[in-house]
């Protein structure tokens, strides 16, 4: 499985920090080389609504070539929100950056009346194009030469636009841009964190014909990339320099591509950590229960947790006279510190993903709001703003107000907090490195067991990559200077954190890249000493592929003169950790928001992927099911508004509901209590005995009679439910079967992730 981060990150930074050259046939400040991107997804379309974007659509657009379109409740939007600002302007009412001026000019008058009276309608005309024009001056180099950068920018802007009030031909316009792959040429700097101005300037300038773009990943004059398209450009109308360039965008985009490939980046880390235990052989004494009984984090039991499943079935639980009773602390706590480290990437995707699908614009409009809302909008202050309603728009009612939601945060704090976090965990992984040279851990020299076997020299560059971490880490200071007339004083350097976060992740997928060279060898070690040893089913397929591109013996450099750091790196990059790892989802699930309780379903367990794909069959028999007065409930102990926020999610209309902190699931054998678990005793498909987990799965069936009582007719577990998974039934009759080797369903994903 190829991973969606890919190795071509390595050159988006560079593209971005490296210095501007002069070279034949490239203009000067142009980006020394231009990274496209690969549209394996051009066959895909992402709908924008302004409101559920999501980290990984984000990717598949800008990464990946995914087509998007604007919802029909998302255009319906945009028409209103544009008639409420020409009517605001018709009744005389002040509105900034419209027929306001901007910056220090917010109290000049640029027009006045109706904008769509011959002489206003030629003067905004004329205004807004020669501002569109003038954007391709905007900025200044080098130019970005990644691609999906731009792509990102633009698709959050389309996104966000539906809270504001564009042009349908502007709205239109950066669609097309995006769905014909007409890359804008776009100045990396020039924006103060807040206000990505002159990056969409640039945009907006490839709108009109000015300046230049990329069509397909080929550089062109920008009106020549419209003409080959089969587009025209635009005349821009109303407040349409604002509603493009108002926004954050530039920076929203690259942070959730910094989300994305942050998530590769610690999924890797988890299962390069258990593939360290087993090279270690390690002391588990700190991932088990009682150890996370004494500490009841969410995050750290989960990550404990989801570290023990990867070496289920590893040696590491059989007794070993020789094995030390403490590991160093740099292996002891890992799991902390990873956990930890998840625990603040999860707050950046949060902050992100709200960042992405609400307002950063300047103006606010917001249509249908009236002065009884709220005490506030009946002053007379807030009824200045206040737009009666009149042809332009259609007689609905609304506010214009001015605004500070281009300030980037929470996301730009967060940014940081995640750098912090992560720079906290590569600590541990460097030392893990150089712990493994010392016998007093590892209780043998690695030559003894593995005569000619070099580990390569390799000691400074770990370190040398854990100081260039450090480096990032320290938070950018605070920083405001009294531009554009003293009005515009604060700046969030927004640009610079994520620029900074992105490397930082880079970074640490080279420093774990010696961290697989350095565990891998010592499962060769391990495995040396003791054939029959197993290491648990993740960490040994990944020391499995790992060992088909850098074979043992290799030392530091491959046949093919690349070093073998260089072609880990690579591995990493190209390869998901979950092709080896699926996991079990997050404590705060980042896709189904079902925390604290797994989903029941009559009582039906909704565990994970496996048995979201099983629910996805509900609906398709849940209306004959009714036709033959038989009702399907799906219950579960998770708070009901997460629950509705999955559901709406996977388009499921069955009936969801929570039970809570009710006994139901425990009495129908599905729940079990923490007691039971410590015991590993309990009763669960039919059988007093170990059930696992505390969340397992099972259909029960019951009988209303004449009278209302309820009877319990039927219940099956585990196995037994394997006669409702109708997906197998049909690959049972397929050629190859189930194709799954004995590892299970390995291959399932939910229904709208398939090929992210």
């Amino acid at each position: 499985m190829i991973s969606p981060h890919a190795s071509a990150s390595r050159f988006d930074l560079r593209a971005l920090l490296g210095a501007a050259v002069l070279c034949a046939a490239v203009p000067a400040g142009a980006a020394p080389y231009y990274v496209p991107i690969t549209p394996s997804m051009n066959d895909r379309t992402v709908t924008l609504n302004g409101h559920d974007l999501t980290i990984d659509q984000i990717v598949m657009v800008a990464r990946y070539g995914a087509k998007v379109e604007l919802s029909p409740e998302a255009r319906h939007t945009q028409a209103d929100n544009y008639g409420l600002l020409l009517e605001a302007a018709a009744e005389g009412i002040p509105v900034y950056w419209f027929n306001r001026g901007a910056g220090d000019q917010r109290e000049t008058v640029m027009f006045e009346g109706d904008p769509l009276s011959p002489t206003n309608h030629a003067l905004i005309e004329k205004t807004q194009a020669e501002r569109f024009r003038s954007g391709a001056l905007w900025g200044t180099g080098p130019e970005i030469g990644s691609e999906e950068i731009v792509r990102a920018m633009m698709v959050v802007r389309a996104n966000a636009m539906v809270h504001n009030a564009p042009s349908p031909q502007l709205s239109q316009m950066l669609l097309d841009l995006l769905n014909k792959r007409i890359t804008p040429v776009v100045q990396s700097r020039g924006t103060l964190g807040e206000g990505d101005l002159a990056q969409l300037g640039n945009v907006g300038a490839a709108m009109v014909g000015a300046g230049e773009a990329y069509l397909q990943g080929v550089r062109m004059k920008a009106d020549q990339a419209l003409r080959n398209a089969g587009l025209t450009p635009i005349q821009p109308f109303a407040a349409d320099d604002n509603a493009l360039t108002s926004s954050n965008a530039y920076a929203t985009g690259q942070s959730a591509l910094l989300v994305h490939d942050a998530r590769e980046v610690l999924e890797w880390a988890d299962l390069i950590y258990a593939i360290d235990l087993n090279g270690m052989n390690s002391s588990v004494t700190p991932l088990s229960l009682v150890v996370q009984r004494d500490r009841p984090e969410k995050w750290l039991n989960w990550h404990a947790a989801r570290v023990l499943d990867m070496i289920k079935g590893s040696y590491l639980f059989d007794k070993d006279a020789k094995r030390i009773i403490q590991d160093p602390e740099s292996l002891r706590a890992s799991s902390i510190r990873q956990a930890s480290t998840w625990e603040a990437w999860a707050a950046l995707r949060d902050a992100v993903v709200f960042q992405a699908n609400t307002s950063d614009h300047n103006p606010a409009v917001n249509v249908g709001v009236s002065p009884q809302d709220s005490w506030e909008m009946a002053t007379p202050q807030l009824m200045r703003f206040f737009v009666k309603g009149g042809p332009r728009s259609h007689g609905q009612h609304g506010y214009i107000v001015s605004n500070a939601n281009w300030d980037p945060y929470p996301m730009a704090n967060r940014i940081e907090s995640f750098v912090i976090a992560l720079a906290n965990m590569d600590i541990a992984v460097m030392l893990r490195i150089e712990r493994f040279r010392n016998p007093f851990f590892t209780g043998v020299a690695a030559s003894d067991v593995l005569p000619g076997v070099s580990h390569g020299f390799f000691d400074y560059a770990p370190v040398d990559l854990e100081q260039e971490i450090q480096s990032l880490m320290s938070p950018v200071a605070p920083f405001g200077s009294a531009i554009v007339g003293t009005v515009e004083d604060l700046q969030a350097q927004t640009r610079i954190k994520t620029q900074r976060a992105r490397q930082a992740v880079e970074t640490t997928f080279d420093l774990l890249s010696f961290d697989l060279i350095e565990g891998s060898l010592w499962m060769d070690v391990r495995k040396a000493q003791d054939p029959k040893r197993g290491f648990g089913t993740a960490p040994t397929a990944a020391w499995s592929a790992f060992r088909q591109r850098v074979p043992l013996g290799q030392g530091a450099a491959l046949e093919d003169s690349q070093s073998a750091s260089h072609a880990a790196a690579e591995f990493l990059k190209s390869t998901a950790a979950s092709t080896f790892y699926r996991g079990s989802g997050e404590p705060q699930d980042r896709d189904s928001g079902v925390a604290g309780g797994t989903p029941h379903t009559g009582a039906f367990l909704l565990r994970d992927l496996y048995c979201s794909l099983r629910a996805d069959g509900f609906d398709g028999i849940n209306v004959h099911l009714k036709h033959r007065d038989v009702t399907m409930i799906a219950v579960s102990r998770a708070p009901y508004e997460k629950l509705a926020a999955y559901r709406k999610r996977m388009g499921w209309k069955f009936k969801w509901v929570s039970s809570g902190d009710a006994d139901f699931n425990h009495d129908y054998h599905v729940s079990f209590t923490p007691e039971e678990m410590a015991k590993g005793e309990a009763f669960f498909n039919c059988a007093t005995q170990n059930p696992g987990h505390s969340e397992r799965e099972g259909h029960s069936v019951f009988y209303m009679d004449e009278r209302g009582e309820i009877f319990h007719t039927y219940s099956c577990y585990a196995r037994g439910n394997e006669t409702f998974n109708n997906h197998y039934h049909y690959l049972d009759i397929a050629p190859k079967g189930r194709d799954e080797n004995g590892r299970g369903p390995f291959w399932v994903q939910r229904h709208d992730e398939y090929g992210k």
